[in-house]
């Protein structure tokens, strides 16, 4: 969940012009650049929010079924 987050928070980076090496993971600039070109920036931060709270909801003893989760998130943003 955090390496999607970061990779969330690249994207949005990436729109807002800041350059590689600024970048949380920059071996993964090309992509990060078509996630921000794909999405706006306002349905980025949508994700990245539902992601964060998907994260608090996958603290032990949560939920029943993380990975259900997780799969639902995916499935949304994919």
């Amino acid at each position: 969940l955090h390496w999607l987050q970061l990779f969330l928070c690249d994207a949005l980076k990436t729109q807002a012009g800041c350059g590689h090496h600024q970048l949380a993971m920059p071996d993964l600039t090309a992509l990060s650049q078509q996630l921000a070109e794909f999405h706006s920036s306002e349905k980025l931060l949508e994700a990245e929010q539902q992601l964060v709270e998907l994260k608090i909801a996958c603290q032990p003893g949560q939920l029943s079924n993380p990975t259900i989760h997780l799969m639902n998130w995916l499935t949304r943003w994919l």
